[in-house]
């Protein structure tokens, strides 16, 4: 309420007194004089506030005219002198009001003055009158006007003569009690005073706590509700500035800087605080649940609305440069926007806390900025590289690309012009920034590019190539790793350039010539890449050997190029390296393990290297040491009872497990190792052994990507009891991801038991009267549940699959996870953990790894520790026993040991360049996971096969067919075209014709197992009619095409004869098919004519033979048969110069096989020994299968 005062005996003079009070309040300072003077006729004894209204109108003006915001203000020291002598001469105890209001005029003079000493003595020391004597009050509006006035000068002064604290103390004390904003001058007054405060205590911060940084968002958030509750008015409320104001753009800036803190150490909003010191909570004291996702919220809401008022001043006060300017402020800002952006699609915050739109609105958020952004600026290179940052992490690929290519062009062109000095105002980007930027280009056209891509990265690296160049880096790599720590600190080299950023351009020129060489189908051109590939990434390991990119890269084109025990030694270097510079022993469990899970395709990789030197025991525990690397399986799957949800991930829940944050390609990873450690069990223990492991694999993905259909509402049903329960049908339809792997009833395949030599089913008993209550229904939301088998006898009796205890160490485990008890390496450091394992797979000493031992590899030679963790046993030091009580340290809440808490921050976000897992949109992303669930589809489907379980693997191939057919149909909805069907496009997984290649293929090689070639002739056929480079299409084909030329089998299905006799009641589908009488028998081998060779052959001298034909031209049948020779050379050929099949072992074969028949002896040998060295170096599965990523991680 405002002062009251007392009423003149006349009411012209209470009229014009309340104008008066009304004109200062409204700031109306040209009515002052005027209505002062009208106050003073009627109201004399009122003279000190009229005087002090005068000179407040004097100070307003003198204001306007003031060009310095730090010189002093001249033209009011006389008023000093008037102000003093009123306040002296004047009844305190009559009108208290016109004191206070004068020595709060007297106060801001000094404070204008820059006088700050004598404004802090000047300032009224009681409280603001309430009242005055006189029992008739009218209401007084500028004493609140002064009592604010009074705190602003005080807190200047009190900041001015150093005292921090007690103007720290104030600033909480004005957040509390937030003035009002009922009036203009009130309104001013009151945002000068909270804008003052704010940056008090954001500069007084200094090194962050989370009691300091609270109570610095105290002051902000009263800041930004004073502007809530009337932002119109707060707007209109200035229409002119002087030095006392504080510009709203930079309070702005201060409090999005003050969030953006916040956000970078990982605090919360605490939503029970008590004072303004909790405000902020540590992120281990987060609550579970709905209070962090509502505390979440409510920081992201209020990052959002300081972000867009910010950003509204900051482009309405902006201007458009001129071509030799920047705006500074307006690319530090997008700087800061991308980066709290990176956060917060981050692992750290899921959807349900960011809000409605989750990760994907935040991304297109941070996009509206960028362009808006671009509007201020000309040619911004920063606000380029962010929007090629943002589009590539929304999977928006081709509007990325288009970025950088802009980013390059303008890059080039300043560094042209400031080597030609045309401009002195050329500023060109940093060099290290901008490789960076190329570097994280070819990374992504690699990883999720096609062919096309494959070819823009390799330009991409020439580009980075004439930048390494001209920052002319030293000639000897080495010298420059030396002078630069070794390669693995950040310390400049002679070019000027980091060397984690040498480290990663050469690896991005590497990177791309890899990924090249294999698409290219140039024979030629493949050595040239590979060689000069091996030589960058070399280089980039050299200038960084912590990096694990660069030695995954590296090692897997070794591996490529058959230097498999090089790429070994790179593996264990990597897998061995202690990490990052800054892990110290106080690291705890709070990681988020980006390093164990970039990790998980180099242990995959070199599971893979040591099986190509037959090393399958060291491999299978390769597998499973990249899962034992985040502890126990509830770490990477979740807790099992939640593990399964079909529901999990709707509602908003906090991730579960690790595998909950991964993009698709690292739970791509995740299952490739796992078909590995299938496939190594199926060569240790047999197919058919192999078969059951691979249900697993099913249940698996249903963990990893849920369910591909979409999701039904499941109504409530009572329990089904011994009279309702029914038979559930666990044939294969698109329904079910994990029903229709087993085995149907009554169908033919069966399983021996190793005991009793007998085959038993491996079907589930159907439930009955005595069981039929256990029966879980199955529904959509109990897909993932690990797949129960139950194994019986011939009397169906259920027996113990015993059996099913592998002798390497792969373990039946819950979907593919890990043990789900803890363990000690749970509880360790990521770098402790990693050495564990590389002592735990240790392998015996062979040929293939020179005679060393992982853990001898892996440890640096001069690291005395390595020798102790080796041994058997260490030594202990002496039990400690009758210690003395003295000895022993004071409980906790003891006198001399009190409780104490731990304030400081956790170590910030590191700040980076890379992009944030890419979003692929949903047509990517769905052809990712449909093209993971055929191959597993088709993977299970060859196990079958090889297990002779061919009904099975029929089944298992249907699936398949049926997900591909459902596959394009998705497509076709979208963009229906030949194009669309063939090109893969950005993101993983395959076309709709490279998946109808894999089904139709498999089911050729079915055919073939159930010894019917011309069907399996069909299958190919149809195979290379919708992918005319499917690699195992055409080596299934070529080998049946040399059959027919070799009179294996006939050239044409033979018709059954019309005298054939009735059919058996009981045929058989594998009984031979009979010969074509008409097929004449195989020519000699000596037979020389020019049309049955692809090339010319030495004509050889030959004996007559009798039963050859009078005509020397062929007849039909040999013509076909030529013609099928011809075709297999012409596919095989092509085959082996594509990088699908350039070092396939069996298309060498085939190939030599064909030479061979066309005489052509010397190609045939050089053929065979290609096969014997690439024999040598194969793995149990291809290179290509170790990641989704090609050579990137």
């Amino acid at each position: 309420m405002s002062v009251t005062s007392a009423a003149p005996a006349t009411g012209k003079g209470a009229t014009y007194f309340a104008q008066l009070d009304q004109a200062l309040c409204n700031g109306n300072w040209s009515e002052i004089a005027e209505l002062a003077r009208k106050t003073e006729k009627h109201a004399s004894q009122r003279k000190c506030f009229t005087l002090a209204a005068r000179s407040e109108a004097q100070i307003s003006s003198i204001l306007q005219r003031q060009t310095s915001s730090t010189s002093p203000v001249d033209g009011i020291g006389d008023l000093i002198s008037k102000l003093s002598e009123a306040t002296s001469n004047i009844r305190d105890d009559r009108y208290p009001e016109d004191v206070y209001v004068a020595k709060t005029c007297l106060a801001e003079i000094y404070h204008l003055q820059n006088d700050h000493t004598k404004a802090l003595e000047a300032v009224p020391k009681e409280s603001r009158p309430t009242s005055s004597a006189s029992a008739r009050a009218s209401p007084l509006g500028w004493t609140e006007v002064c009592e604010v006035k009074t705190e602003y000068i005080k807190l200047v002064a009190l900041i001015e003569s150093g005292k921090e604290q007690d103007a720290r103390t104030m600033c909480l004390e004005i957040a509390t009690r937030t003035p009002g904003s009922r009036t203009p001058e009130l309104r001013r007054w009151t945002e000068r005073l909270l804008a003052r405060a704010c940056l008090v205590t954001k500069i007084s911060t200094g090194e962050p706590t989370v009691q300091s940084l609270s109570q610095s968002l105290r002051c902000f958030s009263a800041w930004s509700d004073f502007w809530q509750r009337s932002p119109a008015a707060a707007s209109a409320a200035r229409a002119t500035t002087s030095k006392l104001d504080t510009p709203r753009r930079n309070v702005w800036r201060a409090h999005y800087e003050l969030l953006s803190t916040i956000l970078h150490y990982g605090l919360t909003y605490n939503t029970s605080s008590r004072s303004a010191s909790d405000l902020l909570i540590m992120p281990s004291e987060i609550p579970a649940g709905e209070d962090r996702t509502v505390a979440r919220v409510r920081q992201r809401i209020a990052m959002r609305r300081v972000e867009s008022n910010y950003e509204s001043l900051l482009l309405n006060e902006t201007q458009f440069p001129k071509a030799s300017q920047i705006n500074t402020e307006v690319e530090e800002w997008v700087q800061r926007a991308v980066a709290n952006w990176k956060i917060l699609s981050g692992p750290a915050w899921s959807d349900a806390e960011l809000g409605e739109g989750g990760k994907e609105s935040a991304g297109r958020n941070v996009l509206d900025i960028l362009y808006r952004a671009a509007t201020k600026t000309f040619h911004s290179t920063t606000i380029l590289r962010n929007l090629f940052t943002v589009h590539a992490a929304l999977g928006e690929f081709d509007l990325a690309m288009h970025a950088f290519n802009s980013f390059v062009e303008i890059i080039s062109k300043d560094k042209a012009r400031a080597e030609r000095k045309e401009s002195s105002d050329v500023k060109i980007h940093p060099d290290d920034t901008a490789v960076l930027v190329a570097a994280e280009a070819v990374r992504i056209l690699c990883r999720y590019g096609d062919r096309d891509q494959g070819v823009k990265a390799v330009e991409v690296g020439h580009t980075i190539k004439k930048w390494l160049d001209e920052a002319k880096h030293p000639a000897s790599i080495k010298d420059a790793v030396h002078s630069a720590g070794g390669g693995s600190t950040d310390s400049r080299a002679e070019s000027g350039l980091k060397s984690t950023t040498l480290a990663a351009g050469y690896r991005a020129i590497g990177t791309g010539q890899a990924n090249r060489a294999r698409m290219i189908e140039d024979t030629h051109a493949r050595p040239e890449l590979q060689a000069e590939a091996l030589e960058n990434l070399r280089l980039a390991h050299d200038y960084d050997r912590e990096s694990i990119e660069t030695a995954y890269a590296l090692a897997l084109l070794l591996a490529e190029t058959r230097d498999v025990p090089d790429a070994i030694q790179v593996l264990k270097r990597a897998i061995a390296s202690p990490g990052p510079v800054g892990e110290d022993d106080e690291e705890d469990e709070t990681d988020d393990f980006a390093r164990e899970r970039l990790l998980l395709p180099v242990w995959h990789l070199l599971a893979l290297c040591l099986t190509a030197s037959d090393g399958y025991e060291q491999a299978a525990r390769m597998c499973e040491a990249a899962f034992e690397q985040f502890g126990d399986s509830a770490t990477l799957y979740g807790h099992s009872e939640q593990r399964n949800s079909a529901e999990y991930g709707e509602k908003g829940d906090l991730p579960n497990g690790l595998v909950d944050q991964m993009e698709g390609y690292e739970k791509e990873t995740i299952l490739q190792i796992k078909m590995t450690q299938i496939t190594l069990f199926e060569l240790t223990e047999g197919a058919e052994m192999a078969v059951d492991a691979s249900y697993e694999l099913l249940g698996l993905y249903a963990r990893l990507f849920g369910n591909l259909n979409t999701r039904r509402p499941t109504t409530a049903q009572p329990p089904p009891t011994a009279v309702s329960a029914t038979p559930t049908k666990r044939g294969g339809t698109l329904r079910s991801l994990a029903g229709s792997i087993r085995s149907k009833p009554g169908r033919a395949s069966m399983e021996r038991d190793p005991r009793t030599g007998s085959r038993a089913s491996i079907v589930p008993r159907r439930p009955d009267a005595a069981n039929g209550a256990n029966e879980t229904p199955r529904t959509d939301d109990n897909v993932g549940l690990p797949i129960a088998i139950t194994v019986t006898n011939e009397d169906g009796v259920a027996t113990e699959k015993s059996h099913h205890h592998m002798h390497l160490p792969f373990r039946r485990r819950d979907h593919g996870g890990l043990k789900t008890t803890g363990s000690i390496s749970s509880m360790r450091k990521p770098s402790e953990r990693l050495s564990t394992l590389m002592e735990k797979t240790t392998s015996p000493p062979s040929p293939a790894t020179n005679n060393e031992t992982l853990a001898e590899k892996s440890v640096p030679p001069e690291n005395d520790s390595s020798k102790l963790a080796t041994a058997p046993t260490q030594p202990l030091g002496e039990m400690a026993h009758n210690i003395s009580k003295d000895a022993l340290p004071h409980p906790p809440g003891h006198e001399q040991q009190p409780p104490e808490q731990d304030v400081r921050l956790p170590a910030p976000h590191p700040s980076t360049n890379l992009v944030p897992d890419a979003r692929l949109p949903t047509v990517q992303d769905r052809q990712q996971r449909f093209t993971l669930l055929v191959k597993i589809w088709l993977f299970t489907a060859g196990l079958y096969l090889r297990a002779e379980l061919l009904d099975d693997a029929s089944s298992a191939i249907d699936e398949a067919h049926q997900l591909v057919g459902a596959f394009e149909i998705e497509v076709g909805a979208e963009l229906s075209s030949a194009r669309r069907f063939f090109d893969k496009g950005w993101g993983g997984g395959n076309s709709v014709d490279a998946l109808w290649a894999e089904t139709w293929s498999a089911k050729g090689y079915l055919a073939l197992a159930r010894t019917q070639p011309f069907l399996a002739i069909d299958n190919f056929e149809q195979a290379l009619a919708h992918s005319p480079d499917h690699a195992e299409a055409i080596l299934g084909l070529s080998n049946l095409l040399l059959d027919i030329y070799e009179e294996k089998i006939p050239a044409e299905e033979p018709r059954p004869s019309l005298t054939q006799r009735p059919t058996s009641s009981n045929p058989t589908i594998n009984g031979p098919i009979p010969a074509a009488p008409d097929i004449p028998p195989n020519p000699p081998s000596t037979t020389t004519n020019a049309e049955q060779n692809p090339t010319p052959a030495p004509t050889q001298s030959t004996t007559p033979n009798p039963r050859r034909r009078q005509n020397k031209d062929p007849t039909p049948a040999e013509l076909n048969r030529l013609a099928s020779r011809d075709r297999a050379y012409m596919l095989l050929s092509h085959l082996t110069r594509l990088g699908s099949g350039w070092d396939s072992a069996e298309a060498w074969s085939s190939l030599a096989r064909a030479y061979e028949l066309s005489r052509q002896v010397s190609k045939a040998k050089e053929a065979l020994w290609w096969v014997v060295e690439l024999e040598g170096g194969a793995p149990v599965r291809q290179w290509k299968e170790v990641g989704a990523g090609g050579f990137t991680l």
